[in-house]
């Protein structure tokens, strides 16, 4: 169970590092996305 957690920590981490790379990053509120290259934003309701 364990591994499958480290599994997953290290795709999300990827997927961040992917999503950073295209110009995303997250709002310091935590919920809000907005992108860099065309300055668009979005909520991400959790």
């Amino acid at each position: 169970m364990k591994k499958e957690n480290q599994i997953l920590d290290v795709f999300y981490v990827e997927e961040l590092e992917q999503r950073f790379e295209m110009g995303w990053y997250t709002v310091s509120n935590g919920t809000t996305e907005c992108n860099m290259l065309t300055g668009e934003c979005y909520t991400n309701a959790q």
